[in-house]
Parts: structure tokens; C-alpha cells; sequence
């Protein structure tokens, strides 16, 4: 079997990276000087005036000026505001009581059932596609019925409840 790698690494070279490695070198050679420029000139050392260069910088000024053909310039108008009256306000009706809804205990039951084994079971059933209001209603009213100390035997009654409905 033929090593394909090589094939693939001088397409590389030759077509992606040689383009590139020439117009470096290109441009690095035109940035040499060449013999016939002027001499280098001499840098004189600036004096200390105690003064600093954004002390002494003042922002230059800018203007822009943009002429269109065939376009005619109006001066512009100013804008008087609008008078508005004041809107009144919308009578304030009674919001209607929201519909009861069947409400959750979330105290701990009666008998005495650990509230780990209860949110297990209750994770438990929500995992196998039980409404998880309706596994804390059905854990919760079991727990007020026995107390359970696994969370496997909780875990079976309530299955006994939901094959039974």
C-alpha cells in the first residue's frame, strides 16, 4: 500500500505554503535598502524643557466637505416640538382570582419516612414518566399510611397504587 501522507504534504508545499514563502521573501527583499540612497542622516538629540509632549499637543482641526452633482442643498429646518395632551388613564378593572390548582404538600410526612428515600422515589418515578406533582402526591400519601425504610419498598408500593388505578 502506497504512503498517501507524502502525496498530501508536497500538494501542501507546492500549492498553499510556496505561494506564500515567495511573496515574504519578495517583500522582505524590497524593504532592504539598495546602494543608491541617500546617506542616513544625523539625529540630533532633542533638549528637555521640562515640558511634555501632551502639554504642548493641541488637536488638530478637521473638516469635511462633500459636494454631490445634480443635488440641490436646502438649509435645514428646525424642528418645533409638538404639543401633546396628556393621555388619560385607562380605568383600572379587577383582575379576576386565578383558578385553584391541586396544591402540593412539601411537609414532611407523619410517620416518619426519611426525606432522602422520599426524593428518591419521587426522582425515581419522574424518570419513569410520572407527572413529578403527581409522584410527590402518591409518595407523600404512602408515607402517611407505613413508614418505609428503603427506598425500594416505597418504590414498590407505589407501583402497587399506580397498577391498581
Amino acid at each position: 500500500m502506497q504512503d498517501v501522507s507524502s502525496g498530501f504534504g508536497m500538494w501542501f508545499y507546492f500549492v498553499i505554503a510556496f505561494p506564500i514563502i515567495i511573496y515574504f521573501l519578495g517583500a522582505m527583499f524590497r524593504s532592504l535598502p539598495d546602494g543608491s540612497s541617500a546617506p542616513a542622516r544625523k539625529v540630533q538629540p532633542v533638549k528637555n524643557t521640562g515640558e511634555s509632549f501632551l502639554d504642548s499637543w493641541t488637536q488638530p482641526s478637521i473638516s469635511i466637505s462633500l459636494s454631490f452633482p445634480n443635488v440641490k442643498t436646502t438649509p435645514a429646518k428646525s424642528k418645533k416640538p409638538k404639543k401633546t395632551t396628556p393621555k388619560r388613564a385607562a380605568p383600572k378593572r379587577a383582575k379576576p382570582a386565578p383558578p385553584k390548582r391541586a396544591t402540593v404538600s412539601k411537609k414532611a410526612p407523619e410517620m416518619g419516612t426519611d426525606k432522602a428515600i422520599i426524593s428518591d422515589v419521587v426522582a425515581g418515578l419522574a424518570n419513569l414518566g410520572v407527572k413529578k406533582g403527581q409522584a410527590k402526591l402518591l409518595v407523600n400519601s404512602l408515607c402517611k399510611k407505613n413508614k418505609y425504610t428503603s427506598s425500594e419498598s416505597l418504590l414498590d408500593a407505589c407501583f402497587v397504587c399506580i397498577k391498581s388505578d
